[in-house]
């Protein structure tokens, strides 16, 4: 059994312990804020540009400061996974657990944001990596200028792995716009080492209410028509 403390306040009581912390602002001397520090509970938006920024539960549309310390995103993103607590899953559909602590983490697109390829690796969060593997990406529909790589997540109730699509950002994106080209059938082709490879269409992702989503001054809204249709 976990070890719970009870906050009470005229006639309210809100219970916490490491895995839940019921929703109640109307706490004397208590804000929401400092309920989820007591359970550890903390909440993060990763923007399209791959930036983390720290959160609070009851202030949804804002954030408080961007984490740039390379080794804790490292750590942070080695260690995300799908939000399978059953807790906050509508708003924050992943979560990256750090000891005691329960990181729940939202998106713009995907917390997974590949900023670099270096040595056939793809680059995110901090020095992370993954292999490229071309065979990987996709495209949300064929007339928008975004492009994901399946990243695999370790699940922690399975031994088989998630697989989300993570985001190509759009300064990497450009650097590998002369690789496209439109086959016979309309499909979308990727040249990779003298190899073209047909790009499927992205999986969904989970989904966040835009009014949960602090603004995000690096989302640029696709393009359409970003191939050249005479290749």
């Amino acid at each position: 059994s976990f070890a719970k403390a009870a906050l009470r306040s005229e006639g309210s009581t809100i219970r916490c312990n490491r895995h839940y912390c019921a929703r109640n602002t109307a706490l004397v001397g208590q804000s929401v804020g400092d309920v989820m520090n007591k359970a550890r509970h903390y909440f993060w938006f990763v923007d399209s540009a791959g930036r983390l920024w720290r959160k609070e539960w009851d202030k949804p549309t804002r954030v408080f400061g961007q984490i740039q310390q390379s080794a804790f995103l490292k750590s942070f993103f080695s260690k995300l996974v799908p939000n399978t607590t059953g807790l906050y899953e509508d708003q924050y559909p992943f979560l990256s657990m750090r000891g005691p602590e329960f990181n729940f983490v939202q998106a713009k697109s995907s917390p997974i944001v590949f900023t670099d390829l270096q040595d056939n690796s793809l680059i995110y969060g901090g020095g992370a990596s993954i292999p490229f593997d071309p065979t990987q990406l996709t495209l949300p529909d064929f007339n928008e200028l975004r492009l994901f790589h399946t990243v695999p997540l370790a699940s922690k109730t399975s031994e088989e792995a998630f697989h989300i699509p993570g985001s190509i950002h759009r300064s990497l994106l450009d650097s590998m716009l002369d690789n496209f080209e439109i086959g016979p059938n309309g499909d979308v082709i990727f040249w990779w080492q003298g190899t073209g490879h047909t790009l499927s269409i992205t999986p969904s992702l989970p989904s966040v209410p835009e009014d949960l989503l602090p603004a995000d001054e690096f989302f640029v809204a696709p393009k359409t028509k970003w191939w050249n249709e005479e290749q």
